[in-house]
């Protein structure tokens, strides 16, 4: 059976803009072997300087890479 580790990332997103070099992140991690299997977005529902509801604070992906 095939056994798999997985890893989480994050990335900030400001005024339609995500933080750094996310792709450049997501490729490195993919020459070390690994999977990008989903991505989605928390929103900010409480109170900050972004307060409004429904604004995407953060995109979160989901890697996984297979152990040998």
């Amino acid at each position: 059976m095939e056994k798999f580790e997985y890893k989480v990332i994050t990335a900030l997103v400001e005024k339609d803009m995500i933080d750094g070099d996310f792709q450049g992140r997501l490729n490195e991690l993919g020459i070390q072997g690994w999977e990008l299997v989903n991505v989605t977005s928390s929103t900010n529902l409480g109170s900050s300087k972004y307060s409004l509801i429904g604004l995407t604070m953060q995109c979160i992906a989901v890697l996984k890479r297979k152990l040998d």
